[in-house]
């Protein structure tokens, strides 16, 4: 039965209240506590409590309003929140940071406030399956950048109050939407108002640097991908996989530039890594020859597979585990930046060959053009790159261990046909797996570990098994021997 929990946090400081007072919220659905009532002491520890052990918060499963406006809070926001709230209030405390990623998994929710605090950097492009948002208010605040992509998203959203920040960029992202009231007064918006938000009944835009005249039609929008086409040729009764680059999504015009960053790509040599072996730069053309691998994706494998015979049994899925953690490894000297299940080739002996090696170096590294790269890759991105459209190698890290979760689930890591809680892989396993401490750390970048560990840790986990099959084996006097095709080479 649900009830309202309008209170305080206990005067007495410490793990054991909190624990006394998640355990209390865990029955009811709105905590609210007084206006004020907390002092700077009280909720700076709490709240920092929070975030280093945020799994708590995410326990609040039954919460809906989650009301901590009008107090003195010092410090980020906490990256768990309560995952099923509708209705998230933080306005006017002395919060600092950014919205947490973990909203982008809050599906229910329909009202956000952050307002009046001192939040900083981009937005963050959080809001793409959050479609029952009605109000936003991030007023008052020193978010930058320009206005993500994903608030196009939003396809209910009636308010919308972004004033008195430093944002950049135009309003285009927000033409479709059905506001009522739009507020984007003194930020550095500039390019010209789009016709469209004109007729919104309560539009507020002084103090930015909006052109004058009317506006242009706007240009249909589209995603610029760096491969523009693939085709399968065979040369020498050798097949071969060409994939043709698009040149308006490419960063490196210059001819010396890429082939340098060609030339890099050549040298990515691993069996466990699709090899670059030739490439075409002519008559403004560009061509990457690479091996074919013809056997299919892990996605496909994992989740489009009909026929038992490509069902991958478990040696296959940590043959396939270990092998692409070795590819990652060789990489740590760059980014893969899109590493996917559709991004490992499994071969017919069920060997994971990871493509797309080195194609980062040809792409654009702003926020907005690699976030348009990466649109078929939600689900995989790492926290910070949605956030701020930094990418590194433990980002790469992140995006390995949601396919290590695709492999022991099954699942895709967005899956819209399930029910909303369990639609994202990440936030529906992390309650199932042990070590929660060490799971509500991974969010943050410094806390992976390089995946030279990654591999070290998964050698010996398929060495261990590999002696207790032997040990039972030998009790039931039956020997077990394991298809050459699933053998994993160590």
């Amino acid at each position: 039965m649900s009830m309202d929990f309008i209170v305080g946090l206990p005067k007495v400081g410490g793990l054991g209240n909190i624990m006394v007072v998640v355990d209390r919220l865990s029955k009811y659905a709105v905590f609210m506590p007084t206006p004020t009532q907390f002092d700077a002491k009280e909720p700076d520890s709490w709240i920092r409590t929070q975030r280093d052990d945020g799994y708590m918060l995410s326990n609040l499963m039954s919460l809906r309003t989650f009301d901590l406006s009008d107090n003195n809070i010092h410090d980020s926001i906490p990256y768990q929140l309560p995952p099923n709230i509708t209705s998230l209030n933080l306005a006017r405390n002395n919060l600092s940071g950014n919205l947490p990623y973990s909203i982008s998994s809050m599906f229910s929710i329909t009202y956000l406030n952050v307002s009046r605090n001192s939040l900083s950097q981009s937005v963050g492009d959080v809001f793409s399956n959050l479609s029952l948002f009605t109000t936003l208010d991030l007023s008052f605040n020193n978010f930058s950048g320009d206005l993500p992509s994903s608030i196009s998203s939003l396809s209910n959203l009636s308010t919308l109050n972004v004033q008195n920040n430093q944002l950049t960029g135009s309003l285009d992202v927000l033409t479709g939407l059905p506001l009522t009231t739009l507020n984007v007064a003194n930020n550095h918006f500039s390019g010209w108002i789009p016709q469209e938000l004109n007729s919104i009944p309560n539009f507020i835009y002084d103090g930015n640097s909006f052109d004058n005249g009317p506006a242009p039609p706007s240009p249909p929008y589209t995603h610029r991908h760096l491969v523009d086409l693939i085709i399968i040729v065979v040369i020498q009764d050798q097949a071969m996989a060409i994939k043709k680059i698009d040149n308006a999504a490419l960063s490196l015009q210059e001819e010396d530039n890429f082939l340098e960053a060609v030339s890099n790509m050549s040298r990515l040599r691993h069996p466990n890594i699709v090899s670059l072996v030739g490439y075409c730069s002519e008559h403004g053309q560009r061509l990457l020859v690479y091996e074919y691998i013809g056997n299919g994706s892990l996605h496909d494998m994992l989740h489009f597979a009909d026929d038992g015979s490509k069902t991958l049994s478990w040696n296959a899925r940590v043959r396939v585990a270990l092998g692409t953690a070795r590819a990652l490894d060789l990489l740590a000297f760059c980014v893969h930046r899109n590493f996917k299940s559709a991004n490992i080739l499994v071969d017919e002996e069920l060997n994971p060959h990871l493509s797309d090696c080195g194609l980062a170096a040809l792409t654009p590294n702003t926020e907005r053009q690699v976030s348009t790269q990466m649109v078929g890759s939600f689900g995989y991105s790492a926290p910070e790159f949605a956030l701020s459209g930094v990418y590194t190698v433990k980002s790469d890290v992140y995006s390995f261990g949601v396919v290590m979760l695709e492999l022991l689930t099954g699942r895709k890591p967005l899956d819209s046909s399930r029910v909303r809680s369990e639609q994202s892989l990440v936030r529906w396993a992390t309650p199932q797996l042990h070590d929660i401490d060490a799971l509500a750390k991974m969010p943050e970048p410094e806390f992976r570990p390089p995946m030279s560990e990654v591999v070290q840790a998964l050698v010996r986990l398929v060495q261990r098994a590999s002696v207790v099959k032997r040990h039972s084996s030998d009790e039931s006097g039956f020997a077990y021997k394991t298809p050459e095709h699933e053998a994993i080479n160590l």
